[in-house]
Formats: C-alpha cells, sequence, structure tokens
C-alpha cells in the first residue's frame, strides 16, 4: 500500500540520518540500547528492570544482560530491593550520570546541528510534524482546533514585522530595506489610528498563523496590506478566512472598493486574490527589498 511504503521510506531515511546503523552511539562506546537505558535511569531513578520492559517494549532476556554489563562497567548501581515493591531499583553510579549526561548533551546538539539550516518556519512545521507523528501512533490524536481571527492587540505588531522579515528574506532574498518598508507602514497605520482601518491576526490555540490588514485611503478606497500566512499553516484556509474577515468589513464600512500591490512571484497568494474577485490592473518593473520585481496592482469592485 501506498501509505505503508511511504512510512517505511521515511523510517529508512530518518535511521539513517540519525546514524543509529552505527555499532556505536555518536561516536561514544555505547550501543542505542545502552545509552538508552542509561537515560532511562538517569531520568527515573529507582526504576526497575521490569519497569524498563515495559517503557521500552524490550526483551526482558536483552535487557538483562545489558543491565548486568553497565553494572560491570560501574554504571549502574542495583539498590536493596524494598519490601512490597516488585523489581530492584537501579540508579546511577557518579560515573553513569556523567556518561548520561554527556550523552544527553551530545544528542541535544547532534539534533541542533540537524535543524540548523532550516529557516524558524521549516523548523516549526517540522517539530509540528513530529507531534502530529506521536500523537497519531499513541493513540492521542486529537481534531486540531479551528483557525480563528481576531482584531491585533498590543505585541503583534512586532510579530508583523518579525515573521515578513524572516519569511520574504528567505523566500526572495529581501533585505534591511523590506524592514524598513514594513516597520514604516505600519507606524503610519498605527499613528492614523483610523476606525475605518483594521490589522487581524489569524491563531489556533494561541498560536499566530497569519495577519492581514486593511488601510484606509482617499476617494472611499480601502487597500489591502500585510497579508502573511506561516508556511505551516498553508493548506488550513487561513489566507481564505482573513480575506473574507477583511472584505465583511470593507462592505461593512461601505468602501467603494479595495485595492492591494504585490510582486508576481507570489502565486499563491496571487491565486488567493483571484478566487475572491480581484481583477489585476496594473504590472511595473519595479525593486523590493533591494531585489528586481514585477509590482502588481489588484482591485476588487465592492
Amino acid at each position: 500500500m501506498r501509505e505503508t511504503a511511504a512510512i517505511r521510506q521515511f523510517n529508512r531515511f530518518y535511521t539513517r540520518v540519525l546514524g543509529l546503523f552505527q555499532p556505536k552511539l555518536m561516536g561514544s562506546e555505547q550501543t542505542l540500547i545502552e545509552a538508552r537505558i542509561l537515560y532511562e535511569v538517569w531520568q527515573h531513578p529507582g526504576i526497575s528492570s521490569a519497569d524498563i520492559t515495559r517503557l521500552l517494549d524490550m526483551d526482558r532476556g536483552q535487557l538483562s544482560r545489558v543491565i548486568s554489563k553497565l553494572v560491570k562497567q560501574d554504571l549502574i548501581h542495583k539498590e536493596e530491593k524494598h519490601a512490597g515493591r516488585r523489581g530492584i531499583p537501579l540508579t546511577l553510579t557518579a560515573e553513569g550520570e556523567r556518561l548520561a549526561r554527556k550523552l544527553n548533551a551530545m544528542s541535544e546538539q547532534q539534533m541542533a546541528d540537524l535543524i540548523q539550516p532550516l529557516e524558524p518556519a521549516a523548523r516549526e512545521r517540522l517539530v509540528s510534524a513530529m507531534q502530529d507523528i506521536t500523537a497519531a501512533l499513541s493513540g492521542n490524536a486529537h481534531p486540531r482546533p479551528e483557525v480563528s481571527v481576531r482584531e491585533s492587540r498590543p505585541g503583534d505588531m512586532g510579530w508583523v514585522i518579525q515573521r515578513h522579515c524572516d519569511l520574504y528574506g528567505a523566500t526572495h532574498g529581501f533585505d534591511k530595506d523590506f524592514e524598513k518598508y514594513v516597520l514604516l507602514g505600519l507606524a503610519e497605520f498605527v499613528q492614523r489610528d483610523s476606525g475605518r482601518s483594521k490589522l487581524w491576526i489569524a491563531e489556533q490555540d494561541g498560536n499566530r498563523l497569519g495577519c492581514i490588514a486593511v488601510v484606509e485611503q482617499e476617494d472611499n478606497q480601502a487597500q489591502l496590506r500585510w497579508l502573511l500566512v506561516e508556511p505551516q499553516a498553508r493548506g488550513l484556509g487561513v489566507g481564505r478566512k482573513l480575506s473574507e474577515t477583511l472584505t465583511t468589513f470593507c462592505r461593512e464600512q461601505r468602501y467603494a472598493s479595495i485595492f492591494l500591490w504585490t510582486i508576481d512571484s507570489l502565486e499563491p497568494a496571487r491565486k488567493l486574490y483571484q478566487s475572491i474577485g480581484f481583477e489585476l490592473a496594473e504590472s511595473i518593473d519595479s525593486t523590493m527589498g533591494g531585489e528586481p520585481c514585477v509590482e502588481q496592482r489588484w482591485e476588487l469592485m465592492l
């Protein structure tokens, strides 16, 4: 089946990425199983071998042999069995704890090196996907909370600036001039404080997923600005929900039309604008964030 083939392919890829087929873990003297047992005893002092067997779903005989080896290496100490408790409590020796901390730091560094080349948004998508996998395979999967749209509040403006710079810097190479462009535009927006101008934030379970704003202009026109959808939220209908919130507000305010400026390379945004009725009105060669581009003006008559 296609699903099982995809899962097996991912398993083969991820085990290779983590180097799990190497005889020793991350260049240490421990195998993966030994390192994992040291970690569990470090995190749960007094845990028994029976507890570890259940926790790791590991063969009891194999676990016994590994623990005996770690005891001989003076890394694990077997405590005296307490009355009324099943199994012999296990703790780390001073050397065992030192090694467990070292292996944990090495693992942390391995993960940091793995995600270091990724942009922040890509890291968020990766972590979210791993959380979904964990929840689904552990039987704890729950429907994602609905995406909601709210008006902006203190702290949102800084986020809008940062995410515009992060995303467009990564995808289009925009430089500090673009940051200045966004910053000055938002500063003017805040100072104007028009009841007919608003900025909305889309969020899910308290996490910001996108934004959009309408700015009052001359001749009873509204300008759509700062539409952004986080990469991990694309496909959830965030852009459409934000756009519909804005167009509904503009109709309530009896604007004659809405216009926006974008660049031709932002194809997903352009398709969204077309789907809600915007039409291309003008195209000009320009420069944005230090990069040449074609700016486009789109309009929607209300």
